[in-house]
């Protein structure tokens, strides 16, 4: 028979044990860079699906999630599901909270122009150049090369998928930039390569997004 003291300890360790939440997780390079992760309202869905790496081994992923933001200064990175109100314009919806809200905040290509890409060629295009931009995506955007083909983003962009617009073996890359949201897509089987990758950046905010592989398909890292 357990004394009433120990019994009552018992009890609260294994509620603690099951108090735990699964957080989503970031990586980091090794370039002496730390990384910090907060979450809010998020709601993820996933699930582990085998991927052929390179060497021919064998290795797991995790899969889905459905609703991310994130911000990397230095590399930290922060995750939301809020969308209940506009707070950057030009068309991107929820309010931006954590590391996405430091260094004046993420706002995007709110302050230049807008324009809608409907081909590989068109999103390559205005992702590529300098300057605030506003980006609608349309359709179904994909490539048939035998490896994903990697679209360059640069700084001060708002990538935003209208209804049903979808990337397939099409990634993106955020690579040294900052200022920069990407919402409301669906990106699956880019192979051999990220559906987002972002490594050095700051102020990044990724939301809403819909990511998915298969067994020969790679589909989201974090390089931070």
């Amino acid at each position: 028979m357990l004394f009433p003291s120990l019994a009552k300890s018992l009890t609260l360790a294994l509620l603690a044990t099951n108090a735990v939440s699964a957080l989503p997780i970031a990586s980091h390079d090794d370039d002496d860079t730390s990384s910090a992760l907060t979450t809010k309202s998020t709601k993820a869905k996933s699930h582990k699906t085998k991927a052929i790496s390179s060497d021919g081994k064998a290795t797991s992923t995790a899969a889905k999630a459905s609703t991310a933001s994130a911000s990397a200064t230095g590399s930290s990175v922060a995750s939301s599901g809020s969308s209940d109100s506009s707070s950057s314009g030009s068309g991107v919806s929820g309010t931006v909270f954590g590391y996405a809200s430091l260094n004046g905040g993420t706002t995007g290509g709110a302050s230049g122009k807008t324009v809608t890409a409907s081909t590989l060629e068109e999103l390559t295009s205005y992702c590529a150049q300098e300057g605030a931009l506003t980006i609608y995506v349309t359709g179904a955007i994909s490539s048939s090369g035998s490896s994903g083909y990697s679209v360059t983003v640069s700084s001060d962009k708002s990538i935003i998928g209208k209804s049903g617009a979808s990337l397939t073996n099409v990634g993106l890359s955020l690579d040294g930039v900052s200022n920069v949201i990407i919402q409301n897509l669906s990106i699956s089987k880019v192979i051999g390569t990220d559906a987002v990758r972002v490594q050095k950046s700051k102020n990044i905010w990724l939301d809403h997004l819909d990511v998915s592989s298969d067994q020969d398909h790679d589909f989201i890292g974090w390089s931070l």
